[in-house]
């Protein structure tokens, strides 16, 4: 009778380990699915608002969450990009450690808050609004840097499955949203360059209307010149594109040993600035005020004048 008694007993166990291990080997397929399909979903977004969307809906769906919001840290303050669940206004931007978003972002950890505070939102139903029982707080950190929190409000509890989803999922949407913010960052650069380049060039033109301009290599060919200085020389563009700047000095000039250094210094780098004796197409004599700057390519060397 004992040993019958001692069988049942190690049976019972054996069942019960059985049943462990097949919970446990569920849990993991469970989770194992989950990860892919919300590392599926973290990719390909152009926006922030698109992925929060996104990543939220699909968290919630897997964790039975009622509520929720996707926060982003964008100019040092926490931002509503994406919340379903709650009516009403968005909430105001925080700061780390404003609020219970912002003490998870300080304590840098997942955080359940239960029970809930009275001024925490409810959620809307057709049956009314309730409060949530729970809120599950999870700070994203990337490179120490805590870059978004997810909140989800549930009228349960969180169970320990679906905290350990958050838990592994916090560093790939910490990653994924960080590249996003990185390339809202440098779209905001180029538009910034661009804004610089067009008001370049618009100083550029203003100074092409009010000035004579040339452009040569360092040889002293020309490669480009405006309207102003074809008018005061007498020449048309056809005439002077290939040219040698020579054609703007008196005849013999460009074989005196002033010419040529003047060139030598300019193939250097030199600025050149004064008042300079020119001649026109008929050969009449203009003295022009102005100068010559070098101008500089990538490498550090000139390139044209």
């Amino acid at each position: 009778m004992e040993h019958q008694d001692e069988l049942s007993v190690a049976l019972l166990q054996m069942q019960d380990n059985l049943r462990k291990v097949a919970d446990e080997h569920a849990e993991s397929l469970w989770l194992q699915s989950a990860m892919n399909i919300l590392n599926a979903k973290l990719r390909g977004y152009r926006s922030l608002s698109d992925l929060s969307k996104n990543v939220l809906d699909t968290l919630a769906s897997f964790c039975e969450a009622q509520i929720g919001a996707f926060y982003v840290l964008e100019e040092d303050a926490f931002q509503v990009q994406y919340r379903f669940g709650a009516t009403g206004p968005l909430p105001p931007p925080f700061r780390v450690g404003e609020g219970l978003a912002g003490q998870a972002a300080a304590d840098r950890q997942l955080k359940v808050v239960h029970p809930v505070p009275d001024n925490y939102f409810q959620i809307e139903s057709a049956i009314g609004r309730h409060s949530p029982a729970a809120i599950v707080l999870v700070p994203t950190l990337f490179d120490e840097k805590v870059v978004a929190v997810i909140e989800l409000g549930k009228f349960g509890e969180c169970s320990p499955l679906h905290l350990r989803l958050l838990e592994q999922i916090s560093e790939p949407v910490a990653i994924a949203v960080n590249a996003l913010l990185a390339k809202k960052d440098l779209e905001g650069l180029v538009r910034q360059l661009n804004g610089k380049e067009k008001e370049l060039n618009g100083r550029i033109t203003a100074i092409n209307r009010s000035n004579a301009a040339v452009e040569f290599d360092l040889n002293g060919i020309i490669l480009s010149i405006n309207q102003q200085y074809l008018d005061m020389t007498g020449y048309s563009e056809e005439e002077v594109l290939g040219r040698h700047h020579s054609i703007f000095v008196e005849k013999g000039v460009e074989d005196t040993k002033e010419y040529r250094d003047f060139w030598k210094r300019l193939k250097k780098g030199e600025f050149i600035q004064g008042v300079f004796k020119r001649a026109t197409k008929s050969g009449e004599p203009i003295w022009l005020q102005g100068n010559y700057n070098p101008l500089i390519d990538a490498s550090g060397k000139p390139d044209r004048v």
